[in-house]
């Protein structure tokens, strides 16, 4: 598959490695009194649970929500690309670390240098635990999304200099795993062989999957089906404008705004949970090395 060149790159505080499964949901607790570092940026690789928007811009894409009932209750009101009813994990967990509201994707034909130098997402909707997954459903595969991100890399050079693009990368490679621990581990080994900077003073923290404490969350009415259509089975095209839904106001009650994608609302209290453990692991953890 052919993908947009665009020459990027550096000197990024955070990489955060989001892989969840869409079925399952994480609900990470810690102590709220934990700081976080004062990171700079946010890098997401995974699927279509993290994906502000790529699959957009792939013309023979076969997942998209790019479409309503898609976004109705995103900031603008209009549907993006990200499979929710509005914001997404990383968009959450972007302005709980002040670094930003929304997470662009990287295949946005108008990205600022500002985007380039606070974070972008790679994921694609589609993209599954092999490349083949991905061919299939015209995603983004894993290497191709490091692809990107070496491109990414020599752009934010170009951002913020040959310098501080030099400098020792500090902060956490953060893996949230459904379980898919060689998973996290490919993308790591591509990130580490291909890149012309050393990942070694990255620390490795994985937050391994939680199941079923989703019902322990309180203020959910419903955790098992989700908002559009039946809940049972649509998602993507089968989640469409003639799909009816519980109602704009009501997917704050529901843990799934599709049958196997979350809404903005359990998002929201994911990226709280996942800011949280976070940084209780980086107060425990050494200094990364230089």
């Amino acid at each position: 598959m052919h993908l947009p060149r665009t020459a990027a790159a550096a000197t990024t505080a955070l990489i955060i490695i989001i892989l969840t499964a869409a079925v399952d949901i994480l609900v990470i607790t810690a102590s709220p009194n934990q700081q976080l570092p004062n990171f700079t940026a946010v890098i997401i690789f995974g699927d279509s649970t993290v994906d502000t928007g790529n699959n957009n811009y792939l013309p023979d894409a076969v997942f998209r929500a790019d479409h309503r009932p898609y976004g109705e209750n995103f900031p603008t009101g209009q549907p993006t690309g990200r499979f929710s009813d509005g914001k997404l994990l990383p968009d959450f967990f972007a302005s709980i670390l002040g670094i930003k509201q929304l997470v662009p994707p990287f295949l946005h034909p108008n990205l600022s240098d500002s985007d380039i130098r606070t974070g972008v997402s790679f994921a694609s909707a589609g993209t599954g635990y092999d490349d083949l997954t991905a061919t299939i459903a015209q995603a983004i595969s894993m290497d191709e999304q490091v692809e990107m991100f070496e491109e990414y890399v020599a752009r934010l050079r170009r951002v913020v200099g040959d310098d501080a693009a030099k400098e020792t990368v500090h902060g956490a490679l953060v893996a949230v795993s459904a379980g898919a621990n060689d998973f996290v581990d490919n993308y790591y080994d591509l990130m580490t062989r291909r890149l012309e900077f050393d990942l070694s003073g990255y620390q490795d923290f994985l937050l391994s999957k939680v199941q079923n404490l989703v019902k322990e969350v309180a203020g959910f009415v419903e955790t098992k089906q989700g908002c559009c259509g039946s809940g049972l089975v649509e998602m993507a095209a089968l989640c469409n404008e003639e799909s009816p839904t519980c109602g704009k106001e009501m997917a704050s009650n529901y843990v799934f705004w599709d049958s196997v994608h979350p809404t903005s609302t359990a998002y929201q209290i994911l990226a709280t949970n996942l800011s949280q453990q976070l940084a209780s692991a980086l107060s425990s953890a050494s200094p990364p090395s230089s």
